[in-house]
């Protein structure tokens, strides 16, 4: 479901009533479920690679990614000339999940990783380094060194290099960005009225729509009978 996309109602007939679906999947995700389940797998993939289950490294990066909602979480990201969100994310050295923060995409990387290392530095006491690019420099590395312990390196291009080169350490959590976009769940251009933002697995919050709803989107067009609004309805129990 995560990779093809689906509404809520149009959920296969093998899967429970979509409302009894929904309150579970909304319950997992505030009570901290599907974060302690990437945990585990988390700690349990480190180990099959002999490494410590705690990682003592990471790299951090951010991607924006358009969004057509109408909502108070957009942005313009003036450096990409893209209206919508962006994700900040931190990665160990394997690419495996630490943490995601989305925020408009008119907030500045380093913000965005100060935030981001507020929430979930305390809950990985062995890392102390973490690999970014060029847009977290400034004043950043020597208040996260400060308050967290965590020397921030930036890895920058080779001064000779011409056109596109693979980075050492970066391109880790680059792959991780790119398998975001994989999802349709995950896709930015979608239809206006039909995307919805779905807190996901990987908690990225981002639009989501069938694929043809994008050609669509670009006329002002979308598909007809779309029942708007999310009812509430959550069963018993």
């Amino acid at each position: 479901m995560k990779q093809a996309g689906c509404a809520w109602r149009l959920l296969p007939h093998d899967f429970p009533n979509w409302t009894t679906v929904r309150y579970y999947f909304d319950k997992w995700t505030l009570d901290g479920t599907w974060e302690a389940l990437n945990t585990a797998l988390r700690e349990r993939v480190r180990r099959r690679a002999e490494r410590a289950a705690q990682p003592t490294a990471g790299i951090l990066d951010s991607q924006t990614v358009k969004t057509a909602e109408a909502s108070l979480e957009r942005g313009w990201d003036g450096h990409k000339r893209v209206v919508g969100r962006k994700r900040h994310v931190l990665v160990d050295t394997m690419g495996c999940l630490l943490g995601v923060l989305v925020l408009t995409a008119s907030s500045s990387d380093q913000l965005g990783a100060a935030l981001l290392l507020a929430i979930y530095a305390a809950g990985y006491p062995l890392l102390a380094k973490i690999w970014t690019d060029h847009a977290y420099g400034g004043d950043l590395p020597a208040t996260v060194e400060a308050q967290h312990g965590i020397t921030l390196e930036v890895v920058a291009h080779p001064a000779a290099q011409r056109g596109f080169a693979v980075l050492p350490k970066r391109w880790i959590v680059e792959r991780l960005l790119a398998w975001f976009s994989r999802g349709r769940r995950s896709r930015p251009r979608v239809c206006a009225r039909r995307c919805r933002r779905w807190p996901g697995l990987a908690a990225a919050r981002s639009p989501h729509g069938p694929r043809r709803c994008r050609a669509r989107a670009r006329s002002g067009g979308c598909w007809p009978g779309y029942e708007s609004g999310w009812p509430g309805r959550y069963p018993s129990r």
